[in-house]
């Protein structure tokens, strides 16, 4: 997972890529998160990934229709965030409520994302 985001993260500088494809980031950086939840329980990495999935999800509602510069991805045309922007937000605060995460669920900074989320209109 963490190769695959990596890749996304080159071939897209500044996360300028479309709304499908900042989904599929925020969906890969909560799957790391969650295995890290489960197995691993390195408190760092949990919220570094959660911190990334929040940052790709909000990113998406502002997606507006352009083309590619990078060498990488020159050309390709990104359409506009679909007229449901939220979407990512939702699907991903409701997420967060997932059981792996309660043991995180007071922790300072997993309020604060949480609420970044909910704070989304």
């Amino acid at each position: 997972s963490m190769a695959v985001a990596n890749m996304f993260e080159a071939a897209y500088p500044n996360d300028d890529m479309s709304y499908e494809s900042l989904g599929q980031l925020c969906t890969l950086h909560r799957c790391i998160a969650e295995d890290e939840a489960t197995l691993g329980k390195d408190e760092a990495v949990i919220r570094k990934h959660f911190s990334r999935a929040v940052d790709c999800a909000v990113k998406s509602m502002t997606v507006k229709a352009h083309e590619l510069t990078h060498p990488l991805v020159y050309g390709w045309k990104i359409a506009d965030a679909p007229a449901d922007d939220k979407q990512l937000v939702r699907n991903l605060k409701a997420e967060l409520m997932w059981e792996c995460f309660d043991e995180y669920r007071n922790k300072d900074w997993f309020v604060s994302l949480v609420s970044q989320l909910e704070n989304i209109e």
